[in-house]
């Protein structure tokens, strides 16, 4: 990258996830070290933590008690005439009725909201409590009607489709056969029997010569004379 060009993604998308990088000389990505200018209109925000306030409150409780002290307020400043909000009119009124039916809105979104929850519980109770009686059924119908000679049709009738037998051919039997052979050779692995033929040997130690014991009074022992 040659000095004294832009980079658009320098720092503007790690901007918006909170934190801006900083911009010093010698600390860009170019080649020669030098520092990113600054595009005329263009403001680079120093190295800083921020919070971008959200306008949606999640809290519905708190949310609520908000709106609640807004038509107090509506009703105590602005008890008559009528406000231009958003490009539309409304007389006080009008306002708290506005603000009353998004509270009404709230509410019977969380009484649905815990209807729905409390309904999908039941249905896993009951998913829970059959599952057992299915699987018995199940077993029932095929060891009655498995082995018959109409069997696809009456497990047809269930809903159940016959059992697929698998099926091995010679070949692949004997290569099966070869292959574990095969791996057992290679894996150095024994049966009981064979475990039983191998027997440990023990090396006999090597025979030691001892040296011959010179006396003491043998001629070419004796010290010279100072």
């Amino acid at each position: 990258m040659k000095p004294g060009t832009w980079r658009k993604s320098t720092w503007p998308g790690r901007f918006l996830s909170g934190k801006a990088p900083p911009i010093q000389p010698g600390n860009s990505e170019d080649e020669g070290g030098a520092a990113l200018p600054r595009r005329a209109g263009l403001h680079c925000p120093s190295e800083r933590s921020f919070t971008i306030p959200n306008p949606i409150d999640k809290n519905k409780p708190t949310r609520k008690d908000r709106l609640r002290t807004l038509v107090a307020g509506a009703q105590k400043h602005y008890p008559n005439g009528s406000l231009l909000l958003a490009g539309q009119t409304f007389t006080t009124a009008q306002l708290v009725q506005h603000i009353e039916q998004d509270i009404e809105a709230t509410d019977a979104a969380t009484q649905a909201h815990s209807g729905w929850i409390e309904k999908v519980q039941l249905e896993r109770n009951s998913h829970a409590a059959l599952a057992p009686v299915l699987r018995a059924l199940r077993s029932t119908v095929y060891a009655q009607f498995g082995e018959a000679k109409d069997a696809a049709s009456t497990l047809a009738d269930f809903g159940f489709t016959p059992r697929k037998v698998p099926q091995r051919l010679v070949t692949a039997k004997a290569q099966a056969g070869a292959k574990r052979a095969a791996t057992r050779k290679a894996r150095q692995v024994m049966g009981k029997n064979q475990r039983k033929k191998v027997k440990g040997t023990v090396e006999a130690p090597a025979p030691t010569t001892a040296s011959p014991a010179t006396p003491q009074g043998a001629p070419g022992t004796a010290k010279p004379a100072a």
